[in-house]
């Protein structure tokens, strides 16, 4: 068995600026030995293990999760929320930054992120600054994993040209990691642990997950990962199926505990395919409501400026009317 082994960030150096949850600028030089951040509750402890970890990997804070909706597979990256840092400052700041240096490989990487919105600012390797369009965290993700049937043609494009996949790409490339999600892993379950203290390898998903990411050749990952999507898949719907069934008996008075139930899954496929029916005409209904209450608006617009004339007529009509000496007191009265 060969020896395998994945390089993963030296911090070097962390700079925070215009944050002033801590009297801003705050550069921390990291030491090779033990690193010791203290004080009392409410310092902002937790959160620089936050933003530390988020100026390497992103707001990302849970590996990936996978669920079967609608007989589709859904996955996504668990991210902070948009504001998550922004809501810590007491005066909010949109220049708020994060400037992280760390070793990879040998490599010398400078990453720049905000703290006012989750956006990846700039990457510098070896003193190389990387090319990308900067994209809000939250719109990439909403790219990458967009459900295929909605997928635009042009998302991977759009996608390859963007700063964060180039960042993604370039850690890579430099652990030697099958993918992007490994070291998201790693960052997340196995460094980064919660305050609760919990063990990482006394959870036999994870432990599973580490084993399978970082133990086998990256084929036989990309194999293990499509099977055990596929069986959460198909475990999902067999449970689903099992809940429609078992409805459809108690809404038609059925003994759950009959063998001899006269109703087959054919029987649920051909509801399923009229209530389908059903839904599509209440879209049609609801996109009719819509452009009616569009309508509605534009009408009451149009009333309103048309008020707003009236009002400018009536006024020059009192003005050429009534001379100056009685202005004041028509105005007054009325």
């Amino acid at each position: 068995m060969s020896l395998v082994r994945y390089p993963l960030p030296d911090l070097k150096e962390i700079k925070i600026q215009n944050y002033d949850l801590y009297k801003c600028p705050l550069c921390i030089t990291l030491e090779k030995n033990i690193n010791i951040v203290f004080g009392a509750n409410g310092l902002g402890k937790s959160t620089l293990l936050h933003i530390i970890q988020y100026s390497i990997i992103g707001p990302y804070y849970e590996s990936i999760k996978t669920r079967s909706y609608l007989g589709e597979q859904r996955t996504r990256r668990p991210i902070f929320d948009r504001d998550f840092f922004r809501l810590r400052m007491n005066a909010q700041k949109e220049d708020a930054t994060v400037v992280v240096c760390f070793l990879l490989n040998n490599n010398v990487f400078v990453v720049e992120h905000s703290l006012y919105d989750n956006i990846l600012l700039s990457v510098n390797v070896n003193g190389k600054s990387l090319i990308g369009e900067i994209i809000a965290y939250h719109k990439y993700e909403d790219l990458y994993f967009s459900p295929e049937k909605k997928r635009p043609a042009s998302s991977k494009d759009v996608l390859s040209k963007t700063l964060i996949y180039a960042y993604h790409n370039i850690l890579v490339q430099t652990t030697g990691l099958p993918d992007i999600e490994s070291l998201i892993t790693m960052l997340t379950e196995c460094m980064f642990f919660t305050e609760n203290r919990e063990f990482t390898f006394w959870n036999g998903d994870l432990s599973n997950m580490i084993i399978s990411k970082y133990f086998m050749d990256q084929e036989g990952y990309k194999n293990f990962v499509a099977e055990q999507q596929n069986v959460k898949q198909y475990d999902s719907q067999q449970r689903l199926k099992t809940y429609e069934i078992s409805f459809i008996r108690r809404f038609l008075d059925k003994n759950q505990s009959s063998n001899d139930c006269e109703y087959t899954s054919d029987d649920l496929s051909q509801i399923n395919d009229e209530l389908h029916k059903v839904e599509m005409s209440i879209s049609q209904i609801r996109k009719k409501i819509n452009s009616y209450e569009n309508e509605n608006i534009d009408i009451r617009l149009s009333i309103e400026d048309i008020k707003s004339q009236i009002e400018t007529l009536e006024a020059s009509w009192y003005r050429a009317v009534f001379p100056n000496p009685y202005k004041g007191a028509f105005e007054k009265y009325s």
